[in-house]
């Protein structure tokens, strides 16, 4: 202890000023390091966080003043979708359209070479309710006759799909021997025509929260 009080009583007022000037300098190095860089550092950091979420309100806001026409236009649609799909026939009817293509390609001066039943569309690939029925018909006839029979095929009162056309010169047997100038053809030609059974259909899910009550107020910046 006496040798401390020693040591103090040798040190000049020079000294003493040096010391605490040092003590005071490193007290303000710590205290920046420590505490405010690290403020600086937060501060900076919450304005960009403000930053971000002003634009996402603008976005927000934005898009909010955009949901009644959303809305208009997706009910729109589920409108035109039900009554697609209450216009597809409820039974496959396979008979009757076989008679049809039969007679659609007898009135075009065609003649039909084989007609099956093809397997069609996957149910994964269709809405809930809608099936495919898909049809393979192999078909010979004058290039007049060919054309007319597409377009009868298209123009049927049955929701159908050209699934594919194959043309092929010359029509087998007698008819190798057709002319040159108007030669006989052969189409291979996939059908495929839809039904719908709305007792399997999916219903449609709720509108959106913002659709029932689009009067949610904007929230300020």
């Amino acid at each position: 202890m006496s040798n401390v009080s020693s040591l103090f009583s040798r040190l000049t007022g020079q000294m003493i000023a040096l010391i605490v000037l040092v003590l005071t300098i490193l007290a303000a190095v710590l205290w920046y390091t420590t505490m405010y860089q690290q403020t600086l550092d937060e501060q900076a950091a919450l304005r960009t966080e403000i930053a971000d979420l002003d634009q996402k309100i603008v976005v927000g806001n934005t898009a909010k003043r955009n949901v009644p026409q959303l809305c208009t236009v997706v009910a729109d649609l589920r409108v035109q979708r039900k009554e697609f799909l209450n216009a597809l026939p409820s039974k496959e009817q396979y008979a009757d359209l076989m008679r049809t293509f039969k007679l659609q390609i007898g009135n075009n001066k065609g003649q039909i070479n084989t007609l099956s039943r093809a397997a069609g569309a996957t149910s994964g690939t269709l809405p809930a309710g809608v099936r495919a029925v898909s049809t393979a018909l192999s078909i010979t006839g004058s290039f007049t006759s060919m054309i007319g029979i597409l377009q009868s095929l298209e123009s049927q009162q049955r929701f159908l799909r050209m699934d594919g056309v194959n043309l092929s010169l010359g029509g087998g047997g007698a008819n190798a021997a057709a002319s040159t100038t108007d030669p006989k053809l052969t189409a291979a030609v996939s059908v495929v025509a839809y039904v719908y059974d709305a007792a399997r259909g999916a219903t449609d899910p709720p509108l959106n929260p913002l659709c029932q009550n689009p009067n949610t107020t904007e929230v300020p910046k």
